[in-house]
């Protein structure tokens, strides 16, 4: 029997025609089946190599549309892909076909989920923990080296009943806060680290761990000045694991960074959800930079003072004195240092208390908004400044042009380049937003009459100050500026090869943006104003 596979051009696409003759009977009996070629972009795709970011954002997709089936994700920063766990029977090929490695597993989020919930009602034994681990399909159970006896016994045989769903292991150490005494912000003796600047409205405060405000009311820089720098104003432990510290001492900076101890920082632009395979730094004052993986979220955790629920689990270490320092990914704002076992030498577990959940609870911002006008306000690090010309005095004959409201046909073609870029990075459109835009080119021809490329205006204005008088209510701004290129590509190009303006324009948190264009001398001038609405 042969077979004669005829192609279309490919342009075409024509049916292949599979032509069969059985034996003598082919002269007077013949049969020829049509079947129609799939498109190439049907074909299931190797999966995507993806950013962080990126793997985040189809993670919710996909597992949105799993539903039932869904059974957790998590990212290999080795490999760069996506891995998407389905229950048996599940659309395996919706979620390769989405660029996602699909791996089948015996258990649901919803069944690890309860399995959890058991031990978090029958179990408050202190040196324990858990959480849903993504990558073993199973609750997995740490013990430190405290419990023993009747209590190891106990716990063996509550996981044991639930099924195979969860599996112990025995970590050396104890599950503690991290607390003691020496520099950073201190009290009564005890040190802890500060987390993060945020911003409510005129009031400023650092947002740092519970435990550590247990110590002590009224804080002081740890540098040997020992400002004052304010007093604890919430606090959640246990339960949570959060504080927050007024500013009420103009003279202590508040810097929109994190301390890398390497004489530099890592300015702050907004805030994340962590997901488990985020490659994520902390810094803290005893050990300073260290960094590692998310290994598991809404973990729960006895320590001997009491239970916290909800945190983050990972493999960076920390020790006493780090506690409530930043946990980040490169920009954004993840997690304030709870505790953990062990220690810089030998490693460890470390848990942390999501930064989102106290911002979200107390409307406060993190980034451009959470430092005082006088210390300016851009979201990303800022350019330098080219030198300063005195603008040209108007004169009666010819007075200065005023600026238009938006800038036209240029900003409507960099907000499409923008989307663009967002949607191959898996981030949902901007939508122009008036106000953003009337703050962006108004500010766009300020830059250009006075000649100067700056975040800071010569008025001192910011870019959180620019987008309230415009009547924007915002919780994550950014803002990122150029000068000299010609065209919308042109900037957009320079833009999307630096890392900081980069990541603003892909920063799936914004839901607005505003563009302003000025073609006056030296120009043209242009601004993006990036937004996230209260």
């Amino acid at each position: 029997m042969k077979v004669k596979q005829q192609r279309g051009r490919r342009a075409r696409r024509r049916p292949m025609v599979l032509k069969a003759a059985i034996g003598a009977a082919a002269a007077s009996v013949a049969a020829t089946t049509i079947v129609v070629l799939q498109p190439e972009a049907d074909a299931i795709p190797a999966p995507s190599l993806l950013s962080a970011a990126q793997a985040s954002a189809l993670a919710h997709r996909l597992e949105a549309k799993l539903g039932e089936e869904a059974a957790g994700s998590y990212y290999d920063p080795a490999t760069r892909k996506l891995v998407v766990n389905v229950v048996d029977g599940g659309d395996l090929t919706a979620v390769r076909r989405a660029g996602a490695v699909a791996k089948e597993v015996d258990s649901t989020t919803e069944e690890l989920t309860r399995a959890k919930s058991s031990l978090d009602r029958s179990t408050r034994t202190p040196g324990t923990s858990w959480a849903v681990d993504p990558r073993t399909n199973k609750v997995l159970v740490t013990v430190d080296s405290t419990v023993t006896g009747d209590e190891w016994r106990e716990l063996r045989e509550k996981v044991a009943k639930l099924g195979g769903k969860a599996r112990m292991e025995r970590v050396e150490g104890v599950f503690e806060p991290f607390v003691a005494g020496g520099d950073a912000i201190t009290s009564g003796g005890s040190r802890c680290s500060a987390g993060f600047n945020a911003r409510k409205g005129d009031e400023y405060f650092v947002v740092t761990a519970g435990h550590c405000t247990k110590k002590g009311a009224t804080w002081s820089s740890g540098d040997s000045s020992r400002q004052r720098v304010g007093k604890a104003v919430e606090s959640s432990f246990p339960g949570d694991d959060y504080a927050l510290i007024r500013y009420d001492n103009p003279e202590v900076p508040r810097p929109a960074a994190v301390n890398l101890y390497n004489g530099g920082t890592q300015e702050i632009t907004s805030a994340g959800e962590a997901f488990v395979g985020q490659r994520v730094q902390r810094s803290g004052s005893t050990t300073g930079l260290h960094g590692g993986t998310v290994t598991g979220l809404n973990a729960t955790v006895n320590y001997p003072q009491g239970r916290v629920h909800g945190l983050i689990r990972t493999n960076v270490c920390a020790q006493p004195g780090d506690s409530g320092g930043a946990l980040f990914a490169g920009g954004v704002a993840v997690g304030l240092t709870s505790g953990g076992n062990g220690d810089c030498s030998r490693g460890g577990t470390t848990f942390f208390q999501p930064v989102t959940e106290v911002l979200d609870k107390f409307g406060l911002t993190v980034g451009p908004g959470s430092r005082p006008p006088a210390d300016g306000g851009a979201g990303t690090p800022r350019p330098t400044a080219p030198e300063q010309t005195p603008a040209p005095e108007p004169t009666a004959s010819r007075p200065a042009e005023p600026e238009p409201e938006t800038g036209g046909a240029a900003a409507r073609q960099v907000l499409r380049l923008v989307n663009a870029e967002r949607t191959k990075a898996g981030c949902r459109p901007l939508t122009a937003d008036e106000r953003l835009a009337r703050a962006a080119q108004t500010y766009a021809g300020t830059m250009a009459e006075r000649g100067v490329l700056s975040h800071v205006g010569p008025d001192g204005s910011t870019m959180a100050s620019r987008v309230e008088a415009a009547g924007y209510s915002w919780s994550a701004l950014a803002e990122n500026i150029a000068r000299g290129q010609k065209t919308p590509e042109q900037v957009m190009n320079g833009w999307m090869n630096s890392p900081g303006h980069r990541r603003n324009i892909l920063n799936c948190a914004y839901q607005d943006i505003g563009i302003g264009v000025s073609e006056k001398a030296g120009g043209p001038w242009w601004v993006q104003n990036f937004g996230k609405r209260r």
